[in-house]
């Protein structure tokens, strides 16, 4: 239970570093199919997102390695989404 509790904490406090848009003078990358966030995150471009790329951003290591579900150092757009889905099902059951 307390590990849920945990990773439920987690996820809320990864929330606002998914849902974070863009300065409107941002124009996304061709091929990168939406999330601003990421885009501007990403700043290699190489559609993965780094603890440093991240550290970058501002953003707080505890909501990395909570998305970095296989643990490699690396974010996929399908673990960044995993996460956020997690996250999204957590506040429901939570309400």
């Amino acid at each position: 239970m307390k590990s849920a509790s945990l990773m439920i904490a987690a996820l809320l406090m990864a929330a606002p570093a998914l849902a974070q848009t863009a300065p409107a003078s941002t124009t996304p990358p061709a091929g990168h199919g939406g999330g601003k966030f990421w885009d501007v995150t990403d700043t290699n471009k190489d559609g993965v997102l780094t603890a440093d790329e991240w550290k970058a951003a501002g953003r707080k290591p505890e909501g990395f390695a909570m998305m970095d579900a296989n643990k490699d150092g690396k974010v996929t757009r399908e673990e960044g989404r995993a996460a956020m889905q997690k996250m999204m099902e957590a506040r429901k059951a939570a309400q």
